[in-house]
């Protein structure tokens, strides 16, 4: 121990307080103090590692170094993990500020921002961007640097550190965009958007440390924050361990919407499941902001079903989906309506994309039963695709398109539709931040990388065998027209290949889009990775700027789907908002389709 606290003592005079040899000398501290029983005093040198770990994150977050920001977040994560445990351990109650610097960050929206800045068309702008990211990348090197061999070399750390905030300061008054970057929040902040009757819930997969074998084990908790109005000390809820949520809990649910099993008995178990420990906390509560994590991110809480009332969640509470507590507070302060104030008048723009010819030497045909077409790739087609699985065709979504095109044309908006052959990735990748974009199609999603196809045409996924491929984006996505050739390694016209991933979606250009609605299955599904929200199309684009996203949580019925996109457009051109708008088209075709898995599932982040 001595040993240690002199090595602590000599770094921070060599090393200064921000060298990551200074954090792990905190890091080998906290794990003597642990072997011998000092959790206050883990716990005090934890939370010093983890704020110096905060402040490189911030630092790294304007680098564009995408490998940078991510290695720092991983550190800061499970910084923030071990010290939870031991704060629990200790019966101390958990910071949520903490978690609230760290949840969704790698997923949020303003990485967008960053992108638009560094490409901006203002000249100033621009100039001051690079130097500012030229800037904090040499920074962030001078912080791993001694500061004896800083001294030798006349580098004054203050120096660069005072440059870099001036380039900041400079930035910030020529764009309210990167202000609102750089705004990092507080639990104030969040309470202070919550009205009477409100309640935020941000729910967190917390690894479990064993305090046996002082190391990580292998179970996991689920909790939620639970934040009110006027109460800046957040309830902290055990849901219940990983196994048994994960596990009984997800069966329980897919048996109830994939097998529309009895919602009175069904329903009510996933009710038990997932819900029934946080509704002690929900009294008098009217809307719920639901922040979602591993197996909670799979659901959609609306359709949970309370039997003794004959009722869903949905009928009791407004639930709406957002990706972090920081993005709420965004919306509510007008970020985004601020952001493109004036832009919507204008633009009045919608972009229409289904019916895609899959097999480009066959036309897209209805072939029997519209409703028994889903939107899909099932999991016994996703393990068979080399062999010859035919993609069926979506006659459903060309009479969908249709119509909305129809109603879009009556309340004078600019129009755009792809269909058939002109349904393409190339045309799809060329959409230039429309005020809507709506694309109904075939979604997919490999839960991991042995069920991905093995197809020349995919080549460019990251070589000939993609199941080499690990990275999640690359994993969900939506095909268009040739994605059939594509799998039969024939090839198509151009340089695309039919099968949009979730990383190729990601760099479109959204950053002026009010609604992206993807009409297609599965479309909110993804690799869950806890504290950084789901990799998967949602992540993709909310990344590339847009505003709201309209999503599935599960394989949806073409012809139901056709007729409830319908209904929203209806109502939402007749003046409802876009989420009074969705739920109407619900209620509407609940009165005709009584088991949600026809109405439920599809849900909507953002405002």
């Amino acid at each position: 121990l001595e040993m240690h606290l002199e090595c602590l003592t000599l770094r921070e005079n060599t090393l200064a307080k921000k060298h990551p040899d200074y954090a792990m000398s905190l890091n080998n501290l906290a794990h003597i103090y642990t072997s011998l029983g000092d959790y206050d005093k883990a716990i005090e040198m934890m939370s010093e590692n983890l704020n110096i770990l905060q402040s490189r994150v911030l630092t790294s977050e304007s680098s564009l170094n995408e490998d940078l920001r991510l290695k720092g977040l991983i550190s800061t994560q499970t910084s923030l993990q071990k010290k939870s445990n031991f704060l629990l351990h200790e019966d101390r109650h958990l910071d949520y500020i903490d978690w609230l610097f760290i949840k969704g960050r790698e997923t949020d929206a303003t990485n967008s921002i960053m992108a638009s800045l560094a490409t901006s068309s203002d000249p100033i702008i621009s100039d001051v961007f690079t130097k500012l990211s030229s800037s904090k990348r040499r920074l962030s090197i001078l912080y791993e640097t001694p500061l004896q061999e800083l001294e030798d070399k006349g580098i004054d750390l203050k120096e660069l550190e005072s440059e870099v905030a001036s380039l900041e300061r400079e930035l910030i008054s020529l764009s309210s965009e990167y202000a609102v970057f750089r705004k990092e929040y507080h639990v104030s902040d969040v309470v202070y958007q919550l009205s009477e009757g409100e309640v935020l819930i941000d729910i967190i997969n917390l690894p479990r440390w064993s305090f046996e074998n002082n190391w990580w084990s292998d179970s996991s908790t689920y909790l939620a924050f639970v934040i009110t109005a006027n109460n800046t000390v957040p309830e902290v809820v055990l849901l219940g361990d990983e196994i048994s949520i994960d596990g009984e809990g997800l069966s329980l649910y897919n048996s109830y919407i994939k097998g529309k099993s009895d919602p009175s008995i069904y329903g009510q178990l996933s009710y038990d499941s997932f819900w029934s420990p946080l509704e002690p906390y929900l009294e008098g509560v009217e809307t719920i902001y639901y922040c979602p994590e591993g197996a909670y991110s799979k659901i959609n809480p609306g359709v949970l079903y309370i039997d003794s009332t004959d009722s869903y969640l949905m009928d009791i509470y407004d639930i709406r989906h957002i990706t972090s507590a920081k993005d709420f507070v965004r919306e509510k302060e007008g970020f985004y309506q601020n952001r493109k104030r004036g832009d919507y008048a204008d633009n009045k723009k919608v972009v229409l994309a289904g019916n895609p010819s899959f097999n480009l030497n066959v036309p897209s045909s209805p072939t029997g039963d519209d409703l028994a077409y889903t939107r899909d790739l099932f999991s016994y087609q996703t393990d068979t695709l080399t062999r010859g699985v035919f993609i069926n065709p979506l006659p459903g979504t060309k009479s969908e398109i249709n119509s909305i095109s129809t109603m879009f044309e009556n309340s004078g908006w600019e129009i755009e539709m792809f269909t058939e052959d002109q349904a393409s990735e190339e045309n799809i990748k060329a959409v230039n931040a429309p005020q809507v974009l709506h694309i109904a199609t075939h979604g997919y999603f490999f839960d991991d990388i042995t069920q991905m196809p093995e197809m020349g045409g995919l080549q460019q996924m990251g070589g000939t065998q993609t199941k080499k491929t690990a990275t999640p984006l690359m994993r969900s996505g939506l095909l268009f027209s040739g994605a059939q050739n594509t799998q039969n390694e024939e090839g198509i016209p151009g340089d695309e290949n039919g099968w949009l991933t979730a990383y190729e979606a990601s760099l479109l250009n959204l950053r002026n889009t009010e609604l992206v609605v993807l009409s297609a299955c599965e479309t909110g599904s993804g690799d869950v990775h806890n504290g950084r929200g789901v990799f998967g199309l949602q992540r993709a684009i909310k990344s590339a700027g847009a505003e709201s996203l309209i999503m599935s949580m599960w394989s949806v019925s073409d012809e139901a789907t056709s007729e409830m996109m319908t209904l929203f457009y209806t109502h939402w051109l007749g003046g409802m908002s876009k989420r009074e708008a969705l739920k109407k088209a619900q209620e509407e075709m609940r009165a005709k389709y009584s088991h949600p898995f026809y109405w439920g599932a599809f849900v909507m982040l953002g405002e």
